[in-house]
């Protein structure tokens, strides 16, 4: 009996464009989190938020000049943002 060989995955395809095109809505989907958690979990998120928001910001930078809506994820970003804000107590 032979052994499978296991799948590699490689990032070759993955673009930094896709990456900050998923890192983006996964800011938006986290905003969700911010209705069934405590605030101290909540306020955590919007940190963890903020630097994905960063590294959205460096994947657009590295994207080719010529991609078409380069910096499209960090408006998406962005507005995640502007949601975890407006869930913040006062």
């Amino acid at each position: 009996m032979e052994m499978q060989e296991h799948p590699k995955i490689l990032p070759s395809g993955f673009s930094p464009l896709r990456a900050a095109y998923v890192l983006s809505f996964f800011i938006i989907g986290s905003v969700i989190a911010d209705f069934f958690v405590s605030w101290p979990t909540a306020e955590a998120i919007g940190y963890a938020d903020f630097v994905y928001f960063t590294v959205v910001i460096g994947l657009c930078l590295a994207a080719p000049r010529g991609a078409t809506r380069r910096f499209l994820p960090v408006l998406l970003a962005v507005l995640g943002l502007a949601g975890h804000m407006l869930c913040m107590p006062l």
